[in-house]
């Protein structure tokens, strides 16, 4: 491009080069001995390999600025850095979802942010996501599904989150810090497995409505032998059942039944269009009692005298996905 400036009027010309060449990270031909002299290289290695490379030069009043940043293919899309889009505002991405490549969410990531789009899930195949990731952050909404590979909720990693309404902790899951989820005005029910050891602090909103913990209430009094300490009120019902999950590899539907009642709850992790069917079975192996699940939270009925009973969680298109086929009459006495 060739500025060009005629009076008070500045206009351009663009003339194109005959032969047009490219370089590709990580063959690009810099003299690293002439560029030193006036910037910095800074490379980000996996093992012995270089995978990514910044490099900051020199500018007036002794600043430096990014004269060129790269990622290699492979690794890019895989983790968004300590407090990359904190305090933005009217933000819009790609699409409407995280990318499924992503890996890591990193501390204060979408802290204080608001986007254009808002999403309800976090791709499958997050392992770590850092304090105060989500700190007050308007994107997340309804259930939440923390993925299945995540083993810690870290301080304040989804605190004053307006829009949650329930979150599913997989199993997997050991520790919950303070304030996890703390000013959370909309959160009315968490599911925790018996992986957990520990919760800190106000981890949780006083407004919490229903826990569904995964053990017996002996093992829920050792974990939190206060509930105060964490943040939950007098009008908090904690649910201790027996339960499982239903999973396809990549996603679960958790379960949990309630024996003095017979009913079997799907506690989170079932999307619209899918269905938990509760199929009920007499000592002889016949049918006696088919009932369906539709809705999270929502309730089906084991038959009255049925010996052993399987669930089955069949997708939108009606094809089953997982089954569960151990659930059996309590022996008496």
């Amino acid at each position: 491009m060739v500025p060009r400036c005629e009076g008070p009027r500045w206009s351009y010309t663009v003339e194109r080069f005959e032969d047009v060449s490219e370089m590709c990270f990580p063959d690009e031909d810099y003299d690293f001995d002439t560029m030193s002299e006036t910037g910095v290289f800074l490379g980000a290695y996996e093992a012995e390999r270089c995978v990514g490379l910044a490099i900051l030069q020199r500018g007036f009043f002794r600043y430096m600025y990014l004269y060129d940043l790269k990622v290699g293919r492979a690794w890019r899309g895989k983790g968004v850095g300590a407090r990359a889009f904190f305090g933005n505002v009217y933000m819009k991405l790609n699409g409407d979802r995280l990318p499924a490549s992503l890996r890591v969410i990193d501390r204060g990531a979408f802290g204080m942010c608001e986007m254009y789009f808002t999403f309800d899930e976090l791709p499958s195949g997050v392992r770590y996501i850092g304090p105060s990731a989500f700190f007050d952050c308007w994107c997340l909404w309804g259930t939440l599904h923390i993925p299945q590979g995540v083993r810690s909720i870290p301080s304040g990693a989804f605190q004053w989150v307006p829009g949650l309404e329930s979150v599913v902790i997989p199993d997997g899951v050991r520790s919950i810090g303070a304030s996890a989820f703390s000013g959370c005005g909309g959160l009315k029910s968490v599911t925790i497995p018996v992986s957990v050891v520990s919760i800190g602090d106000y981890a949780f909103p006083g407004g919490l409505q229903d826990v569904w913990y995964g053990g017996a209430e002996a093992q829920w009094n050792a974990l939190v032998p206060d509930a105060a300490k964490i943040g939950l009120s007098g009008s908090v019902t904690v649910h201790f059942t027996e339960g499982g999950s239903l999973t396809d590899g990549v996603r679960a539907v958790l379960w949990a039944v309630d024996r003095s009642t017979g009913k079997v709850t799907v506690t989170g992790g079932l999307d619209a269009g899918e269905t938990v069917y509760v199929v009920s079975y007499d000592a002889r192996g016949r049918l006696i009692g088919l009932s369906a699940v539709s809705v999270p939270g929502g309730s089906a009925k084991l038959a009255a005298d049925f010996d052993r009973a399987k669930l089955i969680w069949t997708g939108a298109d009606g094809a089953p996905r997982s089954e569960h086929g151990a659930l059996q009459q309590a022996a008496e006495g």
